[in-house]
């Protein structure tokens, strides 16, 4: 490698004690009486900082790999919590619905909430779960013998097909049967 000398201060400034200089060094690519050596060295400047680089864009991929399967697996138990809400409201009205009480539906209500935004098909879901407290009411109504101007074989079809439609939402972003 060959050193250059630059002087910083002009000559007219300088005083006999003054003398500042620096060696700085001056690299040139390899001629064509460059050695073997040479070549080996210009190939290992060039790729140490590619191999780090590679190593670095690999580690981020995983990273990122590791994020969204983490983001899946949070998605899958928020989801499973309110599939297993629905299926136990549904199972509750159909088959013990002497024993319905407003806790139950604020809690249905409560577990259900927000849900619209962990479901592929938001608009859907709200109207279904509309649909399922629409239902109760009637259901409860019946129980206490209200009259009402559908009959309960009505009410259960209708609530029936609320509850398979949720299912149906759930199961598809749950990925059950994938």
């Amino acid at each position: 490698m060959a050193y250059e000398t630059i002087e910083y201060l002009p000559n007219e400034w300088k005083t006999p004690y003054e003398t500042v200089t620096h060696e700085i060094a001056v690299t040139s690519f390899p001629q064509s009486s460059a050695s073997v050596f040479d070549y080996i060295q210009l190939a290992s400047n060039i790729s140490i900082p590619l191999i780090i680089g590679l190593i670095g864009v690999y580690l981020a991929r995983k990273q990122l790999q590791i994020n969204q399967s983490r983001l899946k697996y949070e998605m899958f138990e928020k989801r499973y919590e309110i599939y297993g809400a629905i299926n136990s409201y549904a199972f509750q009205i159909k088959h013990i619905p002497n024993f319905i009480t407003n806790d139950d539906r604020a809690e249905f209500m409560a577990k259900t909430a927000g849900a619209e935004f962990l479901f592929n098909d938001s608009d859907d879901f709200g109207f279904h779960c509309l649909t399922i407290l629409a239902m109760s009411d009637l259901l409860i109504k019946i129980r206490d013998g209200i009259s009402i101007d559908k009959t309960k074989e009505e009410v259960l079809r209708k609530l029936d097909e609320a509850v398979d439609e949720l299912k149906n939402i759930c199961e598809a972003d749950l990925a059950i049967h994938k």
